[in-house]
This record gives C-alpha cells, structure tokens and sequence, in this order.
C-alpha cells in the first residue's frame, strides 16, 4: 500500500510477488483475498473492479480487512472520476463501518469523498461510542487537569490518560483536551475518583491512594475476589463456596465474622445488599478495565488498532486469580480472562504483520500461544508467517515448542 500510494510500482509488484508465494503455501481465503486486494490496487485503470470483488467476497469473515480492501477501491473509483460507482461503494463502506463498529471509519469515507469534490454530510462527533473510561479522562483533561493529574485520580498509568485522550480527540475531531467541553455531558458523566482498585489480575490486593492492603489469607481473600470477579453473587453461593458441608445457619454466623476480619484489614469494599454480597460504590476491579479496554481494542478499527491493543495489554498485570489454581469459580474466571488477553494478542499481531513488522507480530503471537499452549491456530499462524518471511530458525524453534505442548503442525 506503500509502495502503491508513493508511485514506487517495482517495489509493490515485488511485494506482491512474495505475497502470492505466501498465499499459495499458507492457502487460506484471507491470504488469497490479501493478494485480490493487492492486485487491485495495481491493475490498469478500469481493471481493478474484479480484483477488488474477489478480495470482498474472499475477506468476508474478516470485516476491518474487507473494509479497508473497499476504502482502496472507493480510493481508485474516485481518482478515475468514476463517482456513481463510488458513492455505491462509500454506502457500503459506511452501512459496514456502522454494523461492525469501527470507530472513526465513516469520518475516513467522508473526507476521502470530500477531497474529491464531492458533497457528504458533515460529521456530527458523538460520545455514545465512548466507554466510561474514556469518559472519566476526557471530562477530566476537559476540565483543566494534566495527565500526571488525570492519572493520580482515576488510577491509571499516564501512558494509558495520553492514548485515551488522544483516541478521544481523533475522534471528536478537535485539537486540545479543553475544545473537548462542547461535546461532553459533565451532568451525565462527571468523573468520580476512585475509592479503591481491587486487584485480581496476579495477587489479590487493594489499593486505595498510595496504600496496598492486603486481605487476609483464607476465607476472607476468597470473599473478596470472588465478589470481585462476579460482580454480585448470592450470599447463598458464597456460603456453599465457603462451607460445603455445614449447616446454613452456622455459616451464616460464619460470614458475619469473615466480613468483619475482611473490612477491618482492607476497609468498606465488600458489603452486604440483601441477599448477595457486591462490591461498595467507587471500587473498581483491575479485571473489569481489562475487559472493557479489550473489547475496544479487539473492535477498533486497524489505524486505532495499535494503541488500543497497547493500552489492554498494559492493563493485563499477570495470571488471574494465582492462589485459587483449582476451584472451579476461579477456572472460569481464569479461562474467560486468559481467553480475552489472546485474543488481544492475536489482533495486535495481525495488525504488526499487515504493516510488515512480522518480529514483532512473531513476539505477540509467541505470548499467545504461551498463555493458551493448546490454540493450534495460533501456532500455525506463527509458524506460517515466520517461515513466509524466511525465518527458517524461529519457525523450527516454533514447531519445537508446539510439539513440546503435544500440538502437531502440518
């Protein structure tokens, strides 16, 4: 694309040779509909509209590579002046943008249509796609605070504030953190500080301010990260958990005292409400951010991509819940979570191959297959683009760790 967009054309068939080689040894439709994809960017004028047809109908499983297969084909409609057909790839770019929720994308439509003359709606900048995360920085940057500020408050790593607020005003199309207040509701979302992170993300701690608290050992540790981890759980629950076999009305007596030892040490982060047992207003949960970083970054469009997976894995502070290693409520847990890291693993990955950085996408999906042993995709993924790049020594040393895991490769 690089070569293509700087008029070096030896430079991109060449590319694309060695794309076809991988294509055709790798043979899966996303490498082939790649190749659609490249050779449309490179046939004659008038030529291309096939290529790029095969390309959407092979990259169908994968939207943010369909989509930006079609943004290549809206790009050559419109530098030939062929605008009907344009405008009918831009709808379905932006109804595919929309359905898949690729933040930013109808914007990137619109000003490509626009620097070619063409009429579009102007952008109307909404904050209903922005977490609560997001939110809490921007109302705060908004308000006149800095970064190291921003990070102190809402217990974030400044590096986190800076890509959030620049993930922010990118897509709010504004220039500094005060133009934000126009667009945010403070009424709705004024930031809250935060009264206490609860750690499950490696040794089930609390930190509130500058302080590390730690629960007891035992019973009480177990209350509080399984009401971490769950959000709201039964009282019920909690004392099969805890007691399996005693009677319900001595462990009910139990608990009480369990809450009592867990508050004395770590303070009013767990508390009673009716039936079940939740956490108190203004506690957070390490593994709650996780999630709701990784779910953006795992729908982020490919230029966030990189950022949004880099701001998830900084939260992803080591195995969840390590003391439990065999109580099913903490497995579950554990698999979800590990799951989800993976996943960010693999779309970072992705993301560094399409930009030709296969180290670094070989780094990513080794630290995949290192929390997931048993995903054999992502082995072969690894295998595969090591060996299309000729790194004939990481790729064996790949196939060995996979054996040595009981994976076989092809």
């Amino acid at each position: 694309e690089a070569y293509v967009r700087t008029g070096r054309r030896d430079d991109a068939e060449a590319v694309l040779g060695d794309l076809e080689r991988w294509a055709a040894r790798a043979g899966s439709a996303r490498e082939h509909g790649q190749v659609a994809w490249c050779r449309g960017m490179l046939a004659p004028v008038g030529e291309h509209d096939a290529h790029f047809a095969e390309a959407r109908l092979l990259l169908e499983p994968y939207p943010t590579l369909r989509w930006r297969s079609d943004l290549h084909h809206l790009r050559r409609l419109l530098d030939e002046g062929r605008h009907a057909a344009a405008a009918t790839v831009a709808d379905r770019l932006v109804a595919d943008a929309r359905s898949v929720g690729l933040l930013g994308a109808v914007d990137q439509v619109h000003r490509l249509q626009r620097d070619h003359g063409i009429p579009v709606p102007d952008p109307v900048p909404s904050t209903s796609v922005l977490s609560v995360d997001d939110l809490r920085v921007a109302l705060a940057l908004a308000e006149g605070a800095d970064v190291e500020e921003v990070a102190a408050l809402l217990q974030l790593t400044p590096r986190a504030v800076e890509v959030v607020r620049d993930r922010v005003m990118a897509l709010l199309g504004v220039g500094a953190p005060e133009q934000l207040v126009g667009f945010l509701p403070p009424a709705r979302s004024a930031p809250t500080p935060v009264a206490a992170v609860v750690r499950v993300l490696g040794p089930t701690v609390v930190h509130r301010g500058a302080q590390q608290l730690v629960p007891p050992l035992g019973r009480p540790a177990v209350v509080l990260a399984l009401v971490a981890t769950e959000r709201a759980v039964p009282v019920e629950r909690v004392l099969e958990i805890l007691w399996p076999e005693v009677d319900p009305a001595r462990s009910r007596s139990r608990l009480r005292n369990v809450l009592a030892r867990l508050r004395a040490a770590i303070g009013p982060v767990v508390e009673r409400a009716g039936d079940r047992l939740v956490l108190a207003a203004g506690v957070e949960v390490d593994a709650r951010r996780f999630d709701r970083l990784a779910e953006q970054a795992l729908r982020a469009p490919a230029e966030q991509a990189l950022a949004c997976t880099e701001e998830a894995l900084a939260a992803w502070q080591g195995e969840p819940l390590p003391a439990w290693p065999y109580e099913d409520w903490a497995l579950r847990a554990r698999h979800r979570l590990v799951r989800r890291c993976v996943a960010v693993h693999a779309r970072r990955a992705e993301i560094l191959a399409a930009h030709g950085a296969v180290g670094a996408a070989l780094d990513e999906l080794e630290l995949a297959v290192g929390l997931q042993p048993d995903a054999h995709d992502l082995w072969e993924r690894a295998v595969r683009l090591a060996e299309a790049d000729e790194r004939v020594g990481r790729a064996k040393a790949l196939r060995r760790r996979a054996a040595d895991h009981d994976v076989e490769l092809r």
